[in-house]
């Protein structure tokens, strides 16, 4: 897809792990899972053998995710600095995020070691853009643990929240592509808050609410996308792809945010 970058290395930086719910049921799915795999094909006369086994097939999935993560595509050689974006972009402009750190263990296996297994071309995340004559805006649908200030609701949550996009962007940890549209010319900005406002006060996977979903139902609100029957089944690559769209939209080459982060 992308034949003309090439895979670049990149740098795993690790962040402080926070724990949830969610880490525990990850720990006992992934427990079930080595019973599961030793009961099935248990061994009395060699029963070590079955661990090692298993063992193993995790390491060698481990081992195909770190590849994958470690030579990511590199999309693009453009950047932009923070103080240009507010002139650069409009409303739904689409982001791509790519982070190579979590914050708990079931992101971890979720949106690192799945993402990476399953995806051509690796990314965690994906935001739209709200701008009006008080600044620039990130709309989006933030993980677990992100507690992320919204000015929606004036506090800091996780699930959907709008927040000031020079804040948003500076986390050197993240790597950021703007995809500049045409969306802006097809909607009423006004009507286009107001579909981001309606999920406020949603947490994270709250009426299953999460980036992709939140993305795709506010665009298709606003006429943008073909359809929100599918939205659990998208990627964020999948917004940047023409036929998910009901009008003429124009999508540039990505441009990478310049916040101090040399890996794309």
């Amino acid at each position: 897809m992308f034949p003309e970058y090439s895979r670049e290395k990149i740098r795993i930086n690790p962040n402080i792990l926070t724990w949830n719910i969610f880490d525990f049921i990850t720990i006992i799915v992934l427990f079930l899972l080595i019973f599961g795999i030793n009961k099935v094909a248990q061994n009395n006369t060699y029963p070590y053998r079955t661990w090692v086994i298993t063992i193993f097939i995790i390491f060698l999935i481990f081992l195909k995710a770190e590849e994958q993560l470690q030579t990511n595509v590199k999309l693009t050689n453009k950047k932009i600095k923070m103080t240009d974006v507010e002139n650069y972009v409009n409303t739904g402009d689409i982001l791509i995020f790519r982070s190579y750190s979590t914050t708990g263990i079931s992101e971890f296996f979720l949106f690192l070691v799945i993402s990476a297994l399953f995806s051509e071309i690796f990314s965690t995340h994906v935001g739209l853009i709200y701008k009006d004559n008080t600044g620039v805006y990130v709309a989006e649908s933030v993980g677990f643990g992100a507690n992320i200030y919204s000015i929606l609701t004036g506090t800091h949550k996780d699930g959907v929240v709008l927040n000031d996009a020079i804040k948003r962007f500076s986390n050197p940890y993240q790597r950021i592509l703007i995809y500049k549209t045409n969306i802006h010319k097809y909607i009423d900005n006004a009507k286009f808050l107001e579909n981001i406002s309606r999920y406020k006060n949603h947490g994270f996977f709250e009426n299953d609410i999460y980036c992709c979903n939140f993305a795709q139902d506010v665009l298709y609100r606003a006429g943008i996308a073909k359809s929100e029957e599918e939205a659990h089944m998208l990627i964020p690559f999948d917004f940047i792809k023409k036929e998910n769209y009901q009008i003429d939209i124009e999508i540039a080459q990505p441009v990478a945010i310049d916040n101090g982060n040399d890996h794309i």
